[in-house]
């Protein structure tokens, strides 16, 4: 009976793996808690078992995540035609041996199990460990996504990125501060140039395509936008290509910035500096101006007359010697 098989298959493998631990089981129900427990590297099955036949715990325990992995021999003294064979190995046996056993066929058999049990069980190690490094990179990918996003919403900056074609991607939050447009009705509807104001649209795209196609960043690019409600903004830009693992463009990521009061400031000091240097070069009398060192920084033509065109940079105390 079933208790006498069991003994001829432990007295086998005592003989030829005399270190093994056999763990019996008397049904098939027993046999996969017991191995859902103990984790075997091989699993013999006699397929004519009390209740549950062998094909059943077999279909069971290939469909049960914790021990399908594990290796099934299935044994038989009566079913032993090629469609029962053919069963055994469609619901997932590994292998199939007939009553009586051959001592020496049954441990090869065992022996090719192992085999096939150590190096899925290298596999799996090697898939968890891959599954492991994946989620610290998507960990570490999403942190890093999450702290961009971060900065690039709270940034007064207004950071982007376009296709090769010059088409939006992506567009901070900042745009609509600075240009009154939201990020929606840029990325994917709106070209970088159809922000440019149209007196230098021409020419602006044309200069910045002549760095796209050449794949070259972008460094303090001055280009006039108009504003949603229309006011004219003269934005900087500075940009680097995004490039594939071929070479390819895949288009552009940078950042804007609004420099419109600063280009009216400077323009307003250098006509007051104009406007000074115009009077001093009108004044009936010599004139210079000196730093905290007596270096000589602007002298007026009467000034430069008198002591040569080469006294700015001097000190004053050398004019008078």
């Amino acid at each position: 009976g079933q208790v006498a098989n069991l003994t001829v298959y432990e007295a086998v493998l005592a003989n030829y793996y005399p270190d093994f631990k056999i763990i019996k089981a008397e049904s098939g129900q027993e046999g996969i808690n017991k191995a859902i427990e103990e984790q075997p590297d091989v699993i013999l099955l006699d397929i004519i078992m009390p209740g549950m036949d062998g094909y059943e715990t077999c279909f069971r325990l290939k469909a049960h995540s914790q021990v399908q992995h594990i290796p099934i021999i299935l044994i038989t003294a009566i079913k032993t035609d090629a469609s029962s064979r053919v069963k055994g190995l469609e619901i997932g046996a590994d292998a199939f041996l007939a009553k009586p056993i051959d001592p020496a066929e049954f441990a090869a058999q065992i022996r090719v199990m192992l085999r096939i049990k150590a190096a899925e069980d290298e596999l799996r190690a090697e898939k968890k460990d891959l599954e492991i490094l994946v989620a610290e990179r998507t960990n570490e990918l999403m942190e890093s996504e999450y702290r961009f996003k971060q900065v690039a919403e709270n940034a007064n900056e207004w950071i982007w990125e376009f296709d090769k074609n010059g088409l939006y991607t992506y567009s901070s939050q900042a745009i609509e501060s600075l240009l009154g447009f939201t990020p929606d009705e840029l990325v994917g509807k709106k070209h970088f140039y159809d922000l440019f104001d149209p007196s230098e649209s021409v020419k602006l795209k044309k200069k910045a395509f002549e760095q796209i196609s050449k794949k070259l960043n972008v460094n303090n690019f001055e280009n006039l936008n108009i504003h949603k409600n229309g006011n004219r903004v003269l934005m900087q830009t500075s940009a680097s290509p995004i490039i594939d693992k071929n070479g390819e463009l895949l288009g552009y990521r940078g950042i804007d910035i609004d420099i419109t009061i600063r280009k009216n400031q400077e323009v307003q000091i250098q006509e007051s500096l104009s406007f000074n240097q115009s009077l001093l070069n009108t004044i009936p009398f010599g004139m210079d101006i000196v730093d905290m060192n007596g270096t000589v920084l602007f002298a007026n033509p009467l000034m430069t007359n008198a002591f040569g065109n080469d006294i700015v940079g001097k000190r004053c105390w050398e004019l008078y010697r």
